[in-house]
């Protein structure tokens, strides 16, 4: 439960608009541009957003997140908020082009990403640059000593 001193002192902090509009959070941002808020000096501050769900909704689901249907970090408009997962949160970043790979569009040798020109691990991986790796590699297990120091 949260304590009403908390609440008012959180709201204190909130630019407050329409219900549909994005709530601003004016007072300290993390390094990612999402607020927060000190709470004690036992569990240190949290994020604004995530005191917003919690006052709202109550706790978070075990191993869940709470996203922006927004997408805008300082944001904490109940009506705006969704608890997720990580993976849905990574998806929606990936389908909203803020992901860090959403915006690129070739390898760093310059093919481009196109729907079978690469593998998907755990990033993606250029399946021309794969295969002209493994064909190296084939080339030079084939080759004697002699023959890699004339390379050279």
């Amino acid at each position: 439960m949260i304590p009403e001193s908390f609440a008012a002192r959180f709201w204190a902090k909130v630019d407050k608009r329409a219900p549909e509009e994005c709530w601003r959070w004016t007072a300290s941002v993390n390094e990612h541009g999402y607020g927060r808020i000190a709470t004690d000096r036992r569990r240190g501050p949290v994020l604004a957003h995530r005191a917003s769900y919690e006052m709202h909704y109550g706790s978070l689901p075990e191993g869940k997140i709470v996203r922006h249907k927004c997408d805008n970090p300082r944001c904490v408009n109940p009506g705006h908020l969704v608890a997720g997962s990580h993976a849905e949160n990574t998806a929606d970043m990936m389908r909203r082009g803020r992901h860090h790979s959403a915006t690129v569009t070739s390898c760093p040798k310059g093919h481009p990403y196109l729907p079978g020109s690469y593998y998907q691990y755990s990033g993606r991986q250029c399946r021309a640059c794969s295969l002209a790796r493994a064909d190296q590699q084939r080339r030079r297990r084939s080759l004697s000593c002699e023959q890699i120091e004339a390379s050279r």
